[in-house]
C-alpha cells in the first residue's frame, strides 16, 4: 500500500499534468496536413521521391520566377497565429534560396512571409541533411484564413527537397521572443488612408505658409519633423528584416518610411527658396537717386 508522501505527489503530478496538457493543445493545434501529389510535382517542374515511408517534393533550381508549389484552402482555423512545418533537404544551392508562403485572408488581404530568419526560419544555402523549417504568421483575432500558398524562389542552381507539411494553429505567446510579428499585418491596413491624408494636409500647410511667407521656422520644421519619422520607420523596418519579421511587418514601415522621407526631402528646399524670396520682398529698398 503506497505511503501518504507517495499518494500526495502521485496527486500532484496528475494534477500538474491536467493543468499543462491543455494548454499544450491550445498552443499547437493541427489545422491541416498535406502530401505533394503528382500533378503538384510537375506543375513545380520537380519530382517526387521516397525517402523511408515520406513522399519528398525536390526541385531544381535554374528558374528566374518562383515555383509554386501548393496552392490550398485552410479550414476554418480560430486562432490568429499559424505556422507552416515541414523538413527540407538541400544540395548544392547558390545563391540562397527561400521558402515563400503566402497567406490570404479575402478581401484583397494577402501577405508574404519567407524563410529568412535564422534557426528554423533561416533560408536556404549550401548543402545540408533534412532538417525542420517553420515560417509562422500572426494575423488579426477575428480575420479567417482563406487559402494558403507555398513558392520557392531557387534563381541559381542546386536542389531543394521538402517533406509533407503541416499547417498548425498556435497561441502567440507559443511563439519565440524574436519570431513574434509586432503587429498584425491586417491592423495597418486601415491606417493607409489617415497617413495618405495627414501627409496632404502637411503639405497644403507648409504651402500655405510659404506662399504668405509667414512663420518659416514652424514650417521648416515640420518638413524635418517627417524627414526624421521616414527615416526612424524606415530604420525600424530594416531592423525588423533582420529579426525575421514578416513582410506584412516590414514593408509598410518601409514604404511609409520611405514616402515621408521623400515628401519632406522634395519640399524642403523649394520651401526654404520661397521663404528667402520673400524676405529679399519685404527688405527696405534704398530711396533711389534723383
Amino acid at each position: 500500500m503506497p505511503s501518504r508522501p507517495q499518494t500526495s505527489q502521485a496527486l500532484f503530478a496528475l494534477l500538474l499534468t491536467s493543468l499543462l496538457m491543455p494548454a499544450r493543445a491550445h498552443a499547437d493545434m493541427l489545422v491541416l496536413s498535406h502530401e505533394f501529389t503528382a500533378d503538384e510535382a510537375h506543375a513545380a517542374g520537380g519530382r517526387l521521391g521516397r525517402q523511408g515511408d515520406v513522399e519528398w517534393l525536390a526541385v531544381r533550381g535554374g528558374r528566374d520566377r518562383p515555383r509554386r508549389l501548393l496552392s490550398l484552402e485552410v479550414p476554418t482555423c480560430p486562432h490568429a497565429v499559424v505556422e507552416l512545418r515541414g523538413n527540407v533537404r538541400g544540395r548544392d544551392i547558390s545563391p540562397a534560396a527561400q521558402l515563400v508562403l503566402w497567406l490570404d485572408y479575402g478581401e484583397g488581404h494577402r501577405y508574404r512571409v519567407a524563410t529568412d530568419g535564422a534557426g528554423a526560419t533561416a533560408a536556404l544555402e549550401g548543402s545540408f541533411e533534412s532538417r525542420p523549417f517553420r515560417i509562422p504568421y500572426a494575423g488579426r483575432e477575428g480575420d479567417t484564413l482563406r487559402r494558403i500558398e507555398l513558392e520557392l524562389e531557387l534563381p541559381g542552381r542546386g536542389v531543394v527537397a521538402i517533406s509533407p507539411l503541416r499547417l498548425v494553429a498556435l497561441d502567440q505567446r507559443g511563439l519565440p521572443a524574436r519570431m513574434r510579428p509586432w503587429f498584425a499585418g491586417t491592423d495597418v491596413d486601415p491606417l493607409f488612408g489617415p497617413v495618405g491624408l495627414g501627409l496632404l494636409g502637411c503639405a497644403l500647410f507648409v504651402g500655405l505658409l510659404a506662399i504668405v511667407g509667414r512663420l518659416r521656422d514652424l514650417a521648416l520644421s515640420i518638413l524635418r519633423l517627417v524627414s526624421l519619422a521616414g527615416l526612424l520607420l524606415m530604420g525600424a523596418g530594416g531592423f525588423g528584416m533582420s529579426q525575421s519579421q514578416p513582410a506584412a511587418v516590414t514593408l509598410p514601415l518601409l514604404g511609409a518610411g520611405g514616402i515621408a522621407l521623400v515628401f519632406a526631402l522634395l519640399l524642403y528646399g523649394p520651401t526654404a527658396r520661397r521663404f528667402r524670396t520673400a524676405e529679399i520682398k519685404r527688405l527696405p529698398h534704398p530711396p533711389r537717386a534723383h
